[in-house]
């Protein structure tokens, strides 16, 4: 009862980097416009403009400081991370291997001037965030900025939904979601949906929601053992916030406390009556023997 419980975790953040983790054959695709694609020592494409189908397996990072161009990188160790689609939707020639770089060039020019935006589907296992204990001088630093995460649960005797708490996120907070289960089908079937948004606002703009037992968060520093904290709910915890389960509850206690005072009052009552007749039936005998 006083065990973390599986809950649907909502996160809406705004953060400078990300990593999701692909973990089956979703048709979820990356839109490429205006794009340098890199493989491990050569340049593959320029200026692309079309889509790009992520493999199961492929870990996506998305960096963008600011209002800089975003910058994805792509690995899937032992297999190729995707598929390359022009803008007709035929599939190209470019053979992409286990590492790709990509690149938005003239991002500001090309897309948010014309209110167009970036959209990624989060179709899996998400990391938002990252731990700068070493800032490098020759590197931009990427980093989560604010958010919350927040607890959305279902009432046991309802279809309505409620929200279980809150936890809020700094800047510099490195956030995960934790599961209990240890296969892949089982973690296949608990994976998280979402959205990130690039556009003219600095950073990107995600919203994510995921079933999970807990949300962990790092903070920035060392590892110790103080480092991190658990988000989670309890089975008590889920009562004590299930408004409709509440008002059942009143509901039960009332009628309860009703059959009880009926009770009392009809047990009264039937002693009374006894009593009555008791001192009845004595009087008679007193009589009957004067």
């Amino acid at each position: 009862m006083i065990n973390p419980c599986e809950s649907t975790y909502s996160l809406d953040a705004t953060t400078e980097t990300l990593e999701l983790k692909v973990v089956d054959n979703n048709n979820a695709r990356i839109l490429l416009y205006h794009a340098n694609l890199y493989g491990y020592d050569d340049e593959l494409v320029t200026q692309f403009k079309g889509t790009l189908e992520l493999m199961p397996g492929t870990t996506v990072i998305i960096e963008r400081s600011g209002t800089a161009n975003p910058t994805l990188n792509l690995t899937n160790q032992g297999t190729k991370v995707g598929i390359l689609y022009d803008q007709e939707g035929n599939r190209t020639d470019i053979q992409l291997g286990d590492y790709l770089d990509i690149i938005y060039t003239s991002f500001k020019d090309s897309l948010t001037d014309k209110g167009h935006n970036l959209l990624f589907n989060l179709d899996g296992f998400l990391k938002v965030g990252k731990n700068l204990n070493r800032p490098n001088i020759d590197e931009i630093p990427a980093i989560l900025r604010t958010g919350y995460v927040s607890v959305i649960g279902r009432s046991l005797i309802s279809r309505t939904s409620y929200e279980g708490g809150k936890q809020q996120l700094y800047p510099g907070d490195l956030v995960t979601f934790c599961h209990n289960h240890k296969t892949l089908k089982d973690s296949i079937s608990n994976k998280g949906f979402g959205l990130a948004i690039i556009d003219e606002k600095p950073g990107i703009t995600v919203n994510y929601r995921i079933n999970a037992n807990r949300t962990r968060v790092f903070k920035t520093g060392p590892k110790q053992e103080n480092s991190s904290y658990d988000f989670s709910v309890s089975m008590i915890s889920q009562i004590t916030m299930d408004r409709a389960l509440q008002g059942f509850a009143m509901v039960l206690a009332a009628i309860v406390t009703l059959i009880n005072i009926a009770t009392f009052f009809l047990d009264f009552g039937m002693y009374s009556i006894a009593k009555k007749e008791e001192q009845k039936s004595n009087q008679n005998k007193k009589e009957k023997n004067e």
